[in-house]
């Protein structure tokens, strides 16, 4: 197909290349040989996904050996795609803001390096974005620690000796693990959205949540008896719970109170405890 339009942007020292296409269903990339390449890979999975529109952000300087950022826009672009390209470098990543861009579902191309930086630069959007990058294969579990907290991140992890294969991070209690899918190209395996990214549909995953409470009559108090919490709100809290698979710690405010700014311009009470992060290391 051809591009109907290519529109070059600078914003903040930051190149943002526009290519717009017909927003026509994606299509699956069709591919059967053994081998396939970083970019025929994208396009096969963001054909399940059924994505319409993709960011990718990549870095010309620095390239990637496995991905020609060319070939994998001529490539996304045949699948009747939208594609945003941001090409950024490392120190200016904080600059991105995700949030005002068209699309949350996100493709990194680069080095193992500056993948990572993407990564660590982009945290704040670790819940609201669909990431999908590339990597070697001995890269994947140094990766890990990396992303560590996101909720939908797939890997096409290429091998050294040829080919690659689908990796997906998956929640287990307090960690996520990157869970093997299928190797490329796709032959009898038929993947969904809800088996390429699956943490949402594992509600919290059985995380531990801390919550600062104060106790109010009727609605959250101890029991004499057991001394566990009682009331309406910790009916609702340990139906939610059970609704989105996590559990909780209750811990109370040190003065019992909100708070409020004190004379040293801090936070107090319920507050406080949340500004400084003392639910989390209690």
């Amino acid at each position: 197909m051809l591009l109907q339009q290519r529109e070059m942007l600078a914003v903040s020292s930051v190149v943002w290349t526009l290519v717009l296409t017909q927003p026509d269903r994606v299509c699956q990339s069709g591919v059967s040989s053994d081998r396939i390449s970083a970019s025929q890979a994208l396009r096969e999975v963001i054909g399940l996904l059924e994505w319409l529109e993709v960011t990718v952000i990549s870095n010309s300087q620095i390239g990637d050996a496995n991905v020609d950022i060319k070939d994998l826009t001529d490539d996304l672009t045949a699948a009747s795609l939208a594609v945003l390209v941001v090409d950024v470098g490392l120190s200016q990543i904080a600059q991105l803001d995700l949030a005002t861009l068209p699309t949350h579902n996100v493709v990194v191309v680069g080095s193992a390096d500056f993948v990572t930086g993407v990564f660590h630069g982009l945290r704040h959007f670790q819940f609201t974005t669909r990431w999908i990058t590339i990597l070697a294969k001995e890269d994947l579990r140094p990766f890990e620690a990396t992303v560590q907290g996101f909720e939908n991140v797939l890997v096409v992890a290429n091998k050294t000796t040829g080919g690659a294969e689908l990796w997906t991070l998956l929640r287990e209690g307090e960690k996520c693990k990157f869970r093997f899918l299928s190797s490329l190209p796709l032959t009898t395996v038929r993947l969904t959205p809800q088996v390429i990214f699956p943490n949402p549909g594992l509600g919290l995953g059985v995380r531990q949540l801390r919550i600062v409470v104060m106790e109010r009559s009727f609605f959250l108090f101890k029991s004499k008896e057991t001394e566990a919490y009682e009331g309406v709100v910790m009916d609702m809290l340990t139906e939610i719970a059970r609704k989105l698979n996590f559990s909780c710690v209750l811990l109370q405010s040190p003065d019992g109170t909100w708070g409020e700014v004190n004379a040293k311009k801090e936070w107090t009470g319920a507050i406080g405890m949340l500004t400084r992060n003392v639910s989390r290391t209690h």
